[in-house]
């Protein structure tokens, strides 16, 4: 419970950095308001550069909670639950998921009514899928 309520305080700061953030509720919102990372920074207007700046932000806000809560998964002395998705320790920019987020979008219309943070485990699960893991064959003793 509390590391739930850690994550909505999380995710709730990072809504507040500007009025656009408060718009990605769902894939349409992020669409309509976070294309402009997409752009070349040379190209965009000043508040387009403000939109683009919320959007990384939400998806650093949204990154970082999923990455407390697998720590927690990870952790022994909880129960084991899959990870959402695996991506590479390093190189990762926010950019880079923005990108990818908007793409699964487009790709998939029909759940663009989704909540923002659904279809983000979503895209990243499909973009960077965990290795799947086999278990142990138990080794007969003769």
């Amino acid at each position: 419970m509390k590391r739930s309520l850690v994550v909505l305080f999380f995710l709730s700061a990072i809504f507040s950095v500007n009025a656009a953030a408060d718009e990605t509720d769902s894939g349409n919102e992020f669409l309509r308001y976070c294309y402009v990372v997409e752009k070349p920074t040379a190209e965009m207007t000043t508040s387009e550069m403000a939109d683009g700046r919320a959007c990384l932000n939400y998806i650093e806000g949204l990154q970082e909670g999923i990455l407390y809560e697998r720590y927690f998964a990870e952790d022994e002395s909880h129960p084991r639950v899959p990870m959402p998705y695996c991506t590479p320790d390093k190189g990762l920019q926010n950019g880079q998921l923005a990108r990818i987020l908007l793409k699964f979008i487009r790709d998939n219309p029909a759940k663009s009514h989704k909540s923002t943070g659904v279809l983000f485990v979503e895209a990243m699960g499909e973009a960077f899928p965990c290795p799947e893991t086999t278990p142990k064959k138990k080794q007969n003793s003769k």
